[in-house]
């Protein structure tokens, strides 16, 4: 008689259905993406370079090996923070519910997932005619010579790439990120919040400390993690879009604007205006008037 034999059925956990585009972008330091949201995935990886991103209404800087994944719908923008960066994006449709476990993380690549973005580039420039500096791409133009199953290779490499991901990050078989893990994050985005309503006027991480009940220690470690800025930084970049804000309305001179977001003098005001916007709230004030 013969073996009976038996099947194991193969789960799709993560199952990319659509590819939208993929970019490799090169840009200098001038470049800012003024942003947009859109109902799909989209993931972010630093090749080399800096960059500042905005979603949410929080601001982050990503560093060379980042990863960002955006999930649908969040209003995102980016701009240079490096003469060189070197940029690859990818966004797709998948309606596997693990995804939500990296909805809006950010992270470092490993070598590994380094390896198949590396793939992905070149198996992307052999299917399609990519448009590499063009933010505004709307889709992808296939190549009538691509080789064989092109496309279905990236997909099993971005799938691969994801599912490394959720495993790196340490998520459970269920699901659920730790305990621990997941109260810091929330703690982090409480003080997130927490600043943006409290930008304007004098706030210090000691005010932060007493509210939540927390170590000075504590706070900066939990929201580094989470922002990769300290307290302090996050909040003067606050501060000064606000005060970009006032500029741009005219109701307030420097010295008032100053006053109101809390700096201790105009002068300080400027270094922290000018370190963050490479202009001077004249020069500033100055560029909106030629535009």
């Amino acid at each position: 008689m013969g073996r009976d034999y038996f099947f194991t059925d193969i789960p799709l956990e993560i199952s990319i259905t659509k590819l939208v585009t993929i970019h490799y972008f090169e840009f200098g330091r001038d470049y800012v993406f003024d942003g947009e949201s859109h109902d799909f995935w989209e993931l972010f990886y630093i090749d080399s370079g800096k960059a500042e991103i905005e979603y949410g209404g929080s601001i982050y800087q990503l560093n060379q090996n980042d990863i960002m994944l955006y999930a649908p719908n969040i209003f995102h923008k980016i701009r240079s923070l490096d003469s060189n960066l070197d940029l690859l994006c990818i966004s797709f449709e998948c309606g596997s519910p693990y995804m939500e476990l990296l909805a809006n993380i950010r992270t470092k690549a490993s070598r590994e997932i380094k390896q198949l973005f590396s793939r992905i580039i070149y198996e992307a420039s052999e299917a399609f005619v990519l448009e590499n500096n063009n933010p505004g791409m709307s889709g992808l133009k296939p190549r009538p010579d691509a080789p064989f199953a092109s496309v279905e290779l990236i997909k099993l490499y971005l799938q691969t790439a994801l599912i490394l991901l959720i495993r790196e990050l340490g998520k459970k078989s269920s699901g659920t990120r730790s305990g621990q893990a997941l109260s810091e994050n929330r703690t982090a985005n409480d003080i997130a919040a927490y600043i943006d309503e409290r930008c304007e006027g004098k706030l210090t991480v000691g005010d932060i400390c007493r509210d939540f009940g927390f170590s000075a220690t504590y706070v900066e470690r939990i929201f580094r993690e989470a922002t990769d800025m300290s307290v302090m930084r996050y909040c003067n970049a606050k501060r000064i879009e606000r005060a970009k804000k006032y500029i741009k309305s005219g109701n307030m001179n420097f010295t008032q604007i100053s006053e109101r977001l809390g700096f201790d003098n105009p002068q300080y005001f400027s270094r922290v205006f000018r370190r963050i916007t490479r202009l001077s709230p004249t020069e500033y004030r100055y560029s909106l008037q030629i535009k």
